[in-house]
């Protein structure tokens, strides 16, 4: 999904639930329902892309959110998306 630019309080006047992009693409129609995860974000510029394992969460539920399941589902998630854009040989490095 591409997001064109637009501001928060303008998709709440027209009348949509909004909490961020994960939750938004997770509303969309039944027929792309289960095509997205939507408990992670990816940005992607140039050679760099970069996945969050997080997202709008307060510091305290970030901490509590970063487990080890949900960070190997982030790799793995990452590594796949990689693949299937073309990188045979996705190289990820971990932060936190």
């Amino acid at each position: 999904m591409v997001a064109a630019p637009q501001t928060e309080s303008a998709i709440k006047l027209a009348g949509i639930e909004f909490d961020g992009y994960p939750g938004f693409v997770a509303a969309a129609p039944a027929c792309l329902r289960g095509r997205f995860s939507h408990d992670l974000l990816r940005l992607a510029r140039t050679e760099m892309r970069i996945s969050h394992a997080t997202l709008h969460a307060s510091l305290r539920q970030a901490i509590d959110m970063v487990t080890r399941s949900r960070v190997l589902n982030a790799i793995r998630s990452t590594d796949s998306a990689l693949r299937r854009l073309g990188i045979g040989s996705p190289r990820i490095a971990v932060s936190g």
